[in-house]
């Protein structure tokens, strides 16, 4: 189990650091998209007859497609970045297992090797029970970071000043 342990903490932050600051980058800009992308389709709708006086709609619709697909295109990434890790780690624990096995089985003689493959065994049976938990600590901690772009937006409307006349 420490051994698993010893395996999965640095593997957890080697694969969640770099992570974490690019899932926040993308959902910021997802937010920031969206906002854009309302505060336009707003402002389409109550100029519906200027833009149309103009001969701006083909402009004007494929402006608001760009900022609608840039949006889709932040929420894919951040999508991908959250599916990362699960995998990877994954990938970690099997390749680490198999190394160890195959040091173990190099440099042990056989009568050795009978002696501590069931001790080897007990550890790979901890790395496996351990990794479903690492895998979930890493997605909570990758949502958490999701979240929180949406948490400062909710600050910043939480700290405008209040309005006297919506109390009615």
């Amino acid at each position: 189990l420490l051994g698993a342990i010893a395996v999965a903490v640095p593997t957890f932050f080697l694969v969640v650091t770099p992570l974490q600051s690019r899932l926040r980058k993308y959902k910021k800009n997802l937010v920031i998209d969206r906002a854009l992308a309302t505060e336009m389709a707003s402002k389409m709708i109550s100029s519906f007859r200027d833009i149309k006086s103009l001969f701006t709609e083909v402009k004007s619709t494929e402006i608001y497609s760009s900022k609608i697909k840039s949006g889709l295109d932040s929420f894919a990434y951040a999508r991908f970045i959250k599916i990362i890790p699960g995998p990877t780690l994954q990938a970690v624990f099997q390749i680490a297992f198999a190394l160890a096995i195959v040091i173990l089985a190099m440099s042990l003689s056989q009568s050795s090797l009978d002696t501590f493959l069931p001790q080897f065994a007990v550890i790979g049976y901890g790395m496996l029970r351990v990794y479903p938990a690492i895998a979930n600590v890493t997605r909570s901690w990758l949502d958490i970071q999701n979240s929180l772009p949406d948490f400062e937006i909710i600050n910043k409307w939480s700290s405008l000043p209040h309005d006297e006349l919506s109390n009615g």
